[in-house]
C-alpha cells in the first residue's frame, strides 16, 4: 500500500477498517468499518477518494441525524483484499 507519509515515520500502510468521525449539519456522525490505509507504527490513516465519495453519498442520501452509522460500500461494489 505504500510508505507512510507522516514526518519521521518509516512504517508501511496496511489495509484496515477504522471508525471515522464527521461533522455533519451541526452534529457529529461516527461511521464504523470505514476502509483505510493505516500505518501500524504511527497510526496515521489515509482514505481513498472513492471512500470519501461514498461517505459523502451516505451522508447526503440519508440525511442522518447525529449518531453512529456503518459504512456501506454501495450497490455493485466489492470488498478489496
Amino acid at each position: 500500500m505504500g510508505r507512510c507519509v507522516s514526518p519521521g515515520c518509516r512504517g508501511e500502510y496496511e489495509p484496515r477498517e477504522i471508525t471515522h468521525s464527521v461533522t455533519w449539519q451541526a452534529g457529529a456522525v461516527v461511521i464504523d468499518r470505514v476502509p483505510a490505509a493505516v500505518c501500524p507504527r504511527c497510526g496515521g490513516a489515509v482514505l481513498e477518494e472513492v471512500t470519501l465519495s461514498r461517505i459523502d453519498e451516505i451522508l447526503r442520501s440519508r440525511r442522518p441525524p447525529p449518531g453512529r452509522l456503518a459504512f456501506s460500500r454501495g450497490p455493485g461494489s466489492r470488498r478489496r483484499r
